[in-house]
C-alpha cells in the first residue's frame, strides 16, 4: 500500500510541475536558423529578410523588425546586394551570430553582438561590429572590423589590392594566394588598432606584433580578445522575446526537486515509525 502511494505522490508531483511549466519556458532547444537579408528599394527602401540561405525577391519579404523578434544566439546571417545602395545600417542587435556571410559587391554597415564565423566576399565594402572568432577575407574587398577578432585569414588575390583594417585587436593574422593557397605571411597578437591593409600592402608596425605565446593565452581563454557592447542594448523589441534556457525553467525544476526531495523525506520517517 505504502508502495502504491509513493507512485501516485511522484506521478501527480511530476504532472502539477509539467502543468505550471510556462509555454516560454519549453524544455526543447531551438535549432539554429538561417536567414537571409537584402536592401529593397523602390516603395520598401529598406532592409528587408527572408528565411533560409537565399534571398529571392518575387517571393516575398519581411521587415528587419519581424527577424529580430525571430534572430536568436547561434543563428546565420547572410547579406546579399541589393537593387540599390542601402540608406540605414543592419542593425541586428545584440545577438551572437554563429555565422554572418557579406556576398560580392554588398554596401554594409552591420551591427551585432558577436560573431563566430565571419566570410567577406570579393567586391564587397562592409564594415563589421561586434568581436570575431574567425574572420575570412577574400580580395579584392574593402572591409573594417570595429572590435577584435581572434583568428583572421585574408585569401589574397595575385595582385593585392584590398583594404583591411581593424580598430581592435587581432590574435592571429594569415595571409594566402587564393589561386594557388601558397602562404604569404603570418603574424601574431597584433595591438589594437594597428592591423591595417592599404592598396594591398601591409602596414603594421613592427613594435605592434605580439608572439604566438600571446596569441594562445588569449585563444585558450576561449574567446575573442576585449569585449564587445551591444549595438543596441535597450531594444524593447528583443529584450521581450524568451532565450532557450531562461533562468524561470532552471527556478521551476529547482524548487521541483526540493519538493521531491521533502516529500520523500516525510514519507521515509513516517515508514520508520
Amino acid at each position: 500500500m505504502k508502495k502504491k502511494f509513493k507512485a501516485l505522490f511522484f506521478t501527480l508531483a511530476a504532472i502539477a510541475i509539467c502543468a505550471f511549466l510556462p509555454k516560454g519556458n519549453t524544455l526543447t532547444v531551438n535549432a539554429a536558423e538561417s536567414y537571409s537579408v537584402e536592401y529593397v528599394g523602390g516603395t520598401y527602401d529598406a532592409w528587408r529578410y527572408q528565411p533560409g540561405t537565399s534571398f529571392d525577391e518575387p517571393k516575398g519579404h519581411g521587415p528587419l523588425g519581424e527577424l529580430m523578434l525571430k534572430l536568436k544566439d547561434g543563428d546565420t546571417v547572410i547579406v546579399f546586394q541589393g537593387d540599390t545602395a542601402p540608406k540605414t545600417n543592419l542593425d541586428l542587435g545584440s545577438v551572437k551570430l554563429n555565422n554572418l556571410t557579406v556576398h560580392q559587391g554588398v554596401q554594409v554597415v552591420v551591427f551585432t553582438g558577436g560573431i563566430n564565423e565571419c566570410y567577406v566576399l570579393a567586391g564587397a565594402f562592409a564594415a563589421i561590429n561586434g568581436d570575431v572568432t574567425t574572420a575570412h577575407i577574400y580580395g579584392p574587398t574593402t572591409c573594417t572590423f570595429n572590435n577584435n577578432v581572434l583568428d583572421m585569414y585574408w585569401h589574397m588575390e595575385d595582385s593585392p589590392s584590398s583594404n583591411i583594417s581593424c580598430n581592435g585587436t587581432v590574435g592571429y593574422f594569415n595571409a594566402s594566394y587564393a589561386s594557388s593557397g601558397s602562404y604569404w605571411a603570418a603574424f601574431y597578437s597584433i595591438a589594437k588598432g594597428q592591423h591595417i591593409i592599404k592598396d594591398g600592402k601591409y602596414n603594421v608596425p613592427s613594435w605592434a606584433y605580439g608572439t604566438e605565446e600571446d596569441y594562445l593565452k588569449t585563444k585558450n581563454a576561449g574567446a575573442a580578445p576585449g569585449t564587445t557592447t551591444p549595438s543596441n542594448p535597450g531594444s524593447d523589441e528583443y529584450d521581450s522575446v524568451p532565450k532557450t534556457g531562461d533562468s524561470n525553467t532552471v527556478l521551476l525544476l529547482f524548487c521541483a526537486a526540493i519538493l521531491s526531495f521533502t516529500a520523500s523525506a516525510i514519507l521515509r520517517r513516517k515508514e520508520s515509525n
